[in-house]
């Protein structure tokens, strides 16, 4: 892009850009988030045939509308913020080096950007598997629950449930793999 353009340098906000696509991309294709991404929809997709394809489903999963993505989204929060514990200590392990190294450990970014580059990464592939969940409970809803779809449900509950657990269990992990340097007294601690 800088090229093109003909900009010396990047820009803060093009290296956010390119650090969390890189982080976007390592994330996805490490097999601890593919393992926990197959776990968390087989097991939410199991929990909404019991509940919504068969005729014994209670009443309290279909009186309010909005109740099918609340459900699938604060079942997937909990994993989401148990998995951002792991992979928020894990980061920052990798990144400070045991070694004779560690004194001249550089990047050419600021750890502003490159911090939020990798935190942007990690919420942008979190929300994507929110995205595939709320799909998954737009399908029950449509054809097994006989309750209406309630679309600001599925706009806003990702941003009112996902996205402050995340950069709240992600920004806690940061603070206390920096403040104890020990990731797992830091995992112990925040599960």
């Amino acid at each position: 892009y800088c090229r093109r353009k003909g900009i010396r340098g990047m820009t803060p906000l093009s290296t956010i850009f390119d650090v969390a696509v890189f982080e976007a991309k390592v994330l996805v294709r490490s097999w601890f988030f593919r393992i926990f991404s197959l776990v968390a929809l087989g097991i939410l997709i199991l929990l909404n045939v019991g509940m919504y394809a068969t005729r014994f489903s209670p009443w309290m999963f279909s009186a309010i509308p909005a109740n099918i993505p609340y459900m699938n989204i604060l079942l997937l929060n909990i994993a989401q913020a148990v998995v951002g514990v792991f992979l928020a200590s894990d980061f920052l392990k990798h990144d400070r080096k045991l070694d004779t190294t560690d004194v001249v450990y550089m990047r050419s970014m600021t750890n502003f950007e490159y911090v939020v580059g990798k935190t942007m990464g990690v919420l942008a592939v979190f929300f994507g598997l929110t995205a595939v969940v709320l799909g998954v409970s737009l399908v029950f809803n449509i054809f097994f629950a006989r309750v209406p779809i309630v679309w600001e449900a599925y706009l806003l509950y990702p941003l009112m449930i996902t996205l402050p657990t995340l950069l709240y269990i992600i920004g806690l992990s940061f603070l206390l793999m920096v403040i104890i340097n020990n990731q797992a007294v830091t995992i112990i601690l925040l599960l």
